[in-house]
């Protein structure tokens, strides 16, 4: 039996639809020009009254909007060095992933279980993981070793 075909809507090409899809797409345009735009000035009036050389930025790209991140040193970091619950679950579990798909063990141990070999692993400080915190606009990376335990 032959495939039948699905009858088609019909184009509709009239004047009045590709000028609604012109102005569509221009305002869109429009839009995107005024919010990149807006972002530059604003990053520009900040940096010049507060002496920053660099901020993080807001920008669109792909019509998403993205931000930049300014990475603190080690030195000027902000945030505690106490690792939160939730953090040390998912480095618990983050690290036991990776020792169960094959990844290097940085301990000696007795165990067949990914996640007490990832505990020991942070109990001894030799874990290879890093905690990256974000706070306005603000990004700090803490190694898992530097790092008190919960």
């Amino acid at each position: 039996m032959p495939k039948q075909e699905k009858p088609q809507k019909p184009k509709n090409n009239t004047k009045t639809d590709k000028n609604k899809d012109d102005t569509e797409d221009e305002e869109d345009t429009l839009k995107e020009s005024k919010l990149v735009k807006f972002f530059e000035e604003d990053y520009d009036i900040f940096t010049k009254k507060y002496g920053i050389e660099h901020l993080s930025k807001t920008y669109v790209e792909n019509n998403r909007m993205r931000i930049q991140y300014i990475l603190v040193p080690r030195e000027d970091r902000i945030t505690s060095d106490i690792m939160s619950k939730a953090e040390y679950a998912r480095v618990v579990a983050e690290r036991a992933k990776e020792i169960e798909n094959g990844a290097k063990i940085y301990v000696s141990h007795n165990e067949h279980d990914p996640a007490k070999i990832a505990i020991e692993e942070i109990r001894k400080k030799k874990c290879p993981l890093s905690i990256v915190r974000i706070y306005n606009n603000y990004k700090e990376i803490w190694p898992v070793n530097e790092m008190i335990i919960p």
